[in-house]
């Protein structure tokens, strides 16, 4: 994304937060943390990436799905669900 557009959205988000905190009487503040380009994985390197995560877990686990996560990633995104590991006594 051009940096000029990026800054250009950032602004506004923070405009809008602070326009409608005041609205309630409110404050609000935007920072950004941190700042990084739009992603684009290979898909042939996801799927490949996927087969072998689907021999370390159990395979309806790992999920892959084209239309991306979070909005920025163009081709495929891969999804696994996340296990609480607890030590045992």
């Amino acid at each position: 994304m051009d940096c000029k557009i990026s800054k250009y959205i950032f602004d506004r988000i923070e405009e809008i937060s602070i326009q409608t905190a005041s609205i309630f009487r409110g404050q609000a503040c935007v920072k950004e943390i941190a700042s990084a380009p739009p992603l684009q994985n290979d898909s042939e390197m996801v799927k490949e990436l996927a087969s072998y995560m689907k021999e370390c877990y159990e395979p309806y686990k790992i999920v892959l799905f084209t239309q991306g996560g979070m909005g920025s990633e163009v081709q495929c995104t891969l999804r696994i669900k996340c296990h609480k590991l607890a030590a045992k006594p």
